[in-house]
Protein backbone atom coordinates (compact mmCIF):
# COMPACT_ATOMS: atom_id res chain seq x y z
CA UNK A 1 0.00 0.00 0.00
CA UNK A 2 2.77 2.49 0.66
CA UNK A 3 4.35 1.88 -2.60
CA UNK A 4 1.45 3.43 -4.25
CA UNK A 5 2.00 6.73 -2.29
CA UNK A 6 5.66 6.64 -2.64
CA UNK A 7 4.86 6.11 -6.86
CA UNK A 8 2.34 9.62 -6.63
CA UNK A 9 4.64 11.91 -4.95
CA UNK A 10 7.23 10.26 -7.44
CA UNK A 11 5.48 11.17 -10.16
CA UNK A 12 3.86 14.55 -9.21
CA UNK A 13 7.48 15.74 -8.11
CA UNK A 14 7.71 17.58 -11.28
CA UNK A 15 4.48 19.44 -11.23
CA UNK A 16 4.58 20.17 -7.83
CA UNK A 17 7.64 21.66 -8.26
CA UNK A 18 5.67 23.68 -11.24
CA UNK A 19 3.28 24.41 -8.74
CA UNK A 20 4.84 26.00 -6.05
CA UNK A 21 7.14 28.28 -8.23
CA UNK A 22 3.97 29.60 -9.82
CA UNK A 23 2.69 29.67 -6.00
CA UNK A 24 5.48 32.21 -5.11
CA UNK A 25 4.69 33.95 -7.97
CA UNK A 26 1.76 34.63 -7.00
CA UNK A 27 2.03 35.62 -3.55
CA UNK A 28 5.29 38.22 -4.03
CA UNK A 29 2.71 39.60 -6.28
CA UNK A 30 0.19 40.11 -3.74
CA UNK A 31 3.06 41.09 -1.16
CA UNK A 32 4.27 43.88 -3.33
CA UNK A 33 0.56 44.85 -3.67
CA UNK A 34 -0.11 44.89 -0.23
CA UNK A 35 3.26 46.49 0.61
CA UNK A 36 2.15 49.12 -1.86
CA UNK A 37 -1.09 49.69 -0.32
CA UNK A 38 -0.68 48.91 3.43
CA UNK A 39 3.12 49.49 4.07
CA UNK A 40 3.02 52.63 5.70
CA UNK A 41 0.07 51.89 7.86
CA UNK A 42 0.19 48.40 9.13
CA UNK A 43 3.09 46.73 10.75
CA UNK A 44 2.42 43.33 9.10
CA UNK A 45 2.71 44.87 5.62
CA UNK A 46 5.74 47.21 6.61
CA UNK A 47 8.58 45.52 4.43
CA UNK A 48 7.95 43.23 1.81
CA UNK A 49 9.56 40.04 3.41
CA UNK A 50 7.06 40.83 6.15
CA UNK A 51 4.15 40.98 3.74
CA UNK A 52 5.77 37.95 2.04
CA UNK A 53 5.65 36.00 5.54
CA UNK A 54 2.00 37.73 6.11
CA UNK A 55 -0.12 36.30 3.33
CA UNK A 56 2.10 32.84 3.58
CA UNK A 57 -0.20 32.56 6.99
CA UNK A 58 -2.88 34.02 5.11
CA UNK A 59 -2.58 31.62 2.71
CA UNK A 60 -2.97 28.88 5.71
CA UNK A 61 -6.01 30.60 7.08
CA UNK A 62 -4.45 32.85 9.47
CA UNK A 63 -5.34 36.55 8.01
CA UNK A 64 -5.15 40.07 9.00
CA UNK A 65 -8.00 40.91 7.76
CA UNK A 66 -9.05 43.76 10.33
CA UNK A 67 -6.24 45.52 10.53
CA UNK A 68 -5.95 45.82 6.45
CA UNK A 69 -9.75 47.11 6.41
CA UNK A 70 -9.60 49.91 8.87
CA UNK A 71 -6.90 50.98 6.49
CA UNK A 72 -7.98 50.62 3.53
CA UNK A 73 -11.86 50.15 3.11
CA UNK A 74 -12.76 49.14 -0.58
CA UNK A 75 -8.96 48.26 -1.57
CA UNK A 76 -9.06 45.52 1.11
CA UNK A 77 -12.24 43.88 0.07
CA UNK A 78 -11.18 43.66 -3.76
CA UNK A 79 -7.16 42.62 -2.33
CA UNK A 80 -8.84 39.77 -0.06
CA UNK A 81 -11.04 38.42 -2.26
CA UNK A 82 -9.25 37.78 -4.79
CA UNK A 83 -5.96 36.56 -2.91
CA UNK A 84 -8.95 34.10 -1.10
CA UNK A 85 -10.13 33.60 -5.36
CA UNK A 86 -7.16 33.19 -6.71
CA UNK A 87 -4.25 32.20 -3.80
CA UNK A 88 -5.84 29.53 -2.22
CA UNK A 89 -8.95 28.23 -4.19
CA UNK A 90 -6.84 27.79 -7.32
CA UNK A 91 -3.77 26.80 -5.92
CA UNK A 92 -5.57 23.80 -3.96
CA UNK A 93 -7.48 22.81 -6.58
CA UNK A 94 -4.18 22.65 -8.85
CA UNK A 95 -2.46 20.92 -6.30
CA UNK A 96 -5.17 18.49 -5.77
CA UNK A 97 -5.31 18.23 -9.68
CA UNK A 98 -1.33 17.26 -9.90
CA UNK A 99 -1.64 14.76 -7.15
CA UNK A 100 -5.11 13.16 -8.32
CA UNK A 101 -3.51 12.77 -11.64
CA UNK A 102 -0.27 11.35 -10.41
CA UNK A 103 -2.03 8.48 -8.37
CA UNK A 104 -4.17 8.24 -11.39
CA UNK A 105 -0.79 7.28 -13.25
CA UNK A 106 0.76 5.32 -10.32
CA UNK A 107 -2.79 3.41 -9.93
CA UNK A 108 -2.51 2.58 -13.61
CA UNK A 109 0.97 1.16 -13.67
CA UNK A 110 0.54 -0.57 -10.79
CA UNK A 111 -2.33 -2.40 -12.21
CA UNK A 112 -0.64 -2.88 -15.47
CA UNK A 113 2.53 -4.46 -13.66
CA UNK A 114 0.12 -6.79 -11.83
CA UNK A 115 -1.60 -7.84 -14.94
CA UNK A 116 2.37 -8.49 -16.90
CA UNK A 117 3.15 -10.85 -13.62
CA UNK A 118 -0.07 -12.68 -14.06
CA UNK A 119 0.49 -12.73 -17.93
CA UNK A 120 4.11 -14.33 -17.84
CA UNK A 121 3.51 -16.75 -14.85
CA UNK A 122 4.38 -19.94 -15.76
CA UNK A 123 2.75 -23.11 -14.27
CA UNK A 124 5.20 -24.46 -11.65
CA UNK A 125 3.91 -28.29 -12.69
CA UNK A 126 4.99 -27.44 -16.24
CA UNK A 127 8.40 -26.82 -14.88
CA UNK A 128 8.64 -29.80 -12.65
CA UNK A 129 7.43 -32.10 -15.66
CA UNK A 130 9.82 -33.74 -17.65
CA UNK A 131 10.16 -32.33 -21.60
CA UNK A 132 9.71 -34.35 -24.13
CA UNK A 133 10.87 -33.53 -27.93
CA UNK A 134 7.85 -33.81 -29.21
CA UNK A 135 6.21 -31.81 -26.77
CA UNK A 136 8.17 -28.58 -28.27
CA UNK A 137 8.32 -28.91 -31.86
CA UNK A 138 5.11 -28.71 -33.68
CA UNK A 139 3.82 -31.40 -35.34
CA UNK A 140 3.69 -30.05 -39.00
CA UNK A 141 7.63 -29.76 -38.44
CA UNK A 142 8.18 -33.06 -37.16
CA UNK A 143 5.71 -34.51 -40.99
CA UNK A 144 8.59 -32.97 -42.64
Amino acid sequence: RLNILNKTLELAARNMFSVLVLAVVILTGFALSGYAVYGTQVLSMSSVSQAFKTLALTFFGDDDFDNWFMTERVFTGIYYALFTIVAVQVMFNMITSVLGNAYGDAKDRQFNLASLNRAIEIDPAFLSAPMRFRDVIPDAILEL
